[in-house]
């Protein structure tokens, strides 16, 4: 795969190449992550990344330490070369040459979004077992991911910006319901 960049409405840019999107943050940005690798709300990061885990030798995510968030920090630091303390990330298990990255505006504000979606053998709803468990440091995983990253170029409030996290969220479900895909384990 070739790389692919983009130049988002917020003057960040977004780089694609066949593992990974990485958006390097050109200003100091205030973020928004549900990443374990410095997630929440903060205004300190540089870097925002979502890795392909998905092995093409073993067609597997292979965990790289004993927990998600340890795995995260060996991803950002030895893999993608990015500094750990400036890094926020997501990994997933669909590939990156099936991104989809768009922009829609409304007056003066424009919101930028880069997705990644697997939902075809492995399409999970609210309820159904957990994806991973780390009981005793032992992670079990079953896959499953929509990564969606958004950036929007205004200076949201704190609500504002929960509540965009929010409607993303419920864009995801509406789309899976108008494409019809259903959870592989429940009805």
């Amino acid at each position: 795969m070739h790389i692919r960049e983009y130049k988002l409405a917020t003057g960040d840019t977004a780089r694609l190449d066949h593992r990974a999107a990485i958006i390097s943050l050109e200003d100091e940005r205030r973020v928004l992550s549900s990443s374990l690798l410095n997630g929440g709300l903060r205004s300190d990061l540089n870097f925002v990344f979502n890795y392909d885990e998905l092995e093409e030798k073993t067609k597997r995510c292979e965990m790289l330490a004993p927990t998600h968030e340890e795995h995260l920090k060996i991803v950002a630091e030895n893999i993608l070369k990015l500094p750990l303390r400036q890094t926020t990330g997501l990994t997933t298990a669909a590939q990156m040459r099936n991104a989809a990255f768009c922009e829609a505006a409304y007056g003066a504000m424009t919101v930028s979004a880069l997705v990644t979606a697997g939902v075809s053998g492995n399409a999970l709803r609210a309820g159904d077992r957990a994806t991973l468990d780390q009981k005793d440091g032992r992670p079990f995983i079953l896959g499953g991911t929509i990564n969606v990253i958004l950036a929007i170029d205004a200076d949201l409030p704190d609500g504002a910006m929960l509540q965009a996290f929010m409607t993303c969220t419920e864009a995801k479900t509406a789309a899976l319901e108008r494409l019809g895909c259903r959870s592989v384990i429940s009805d």
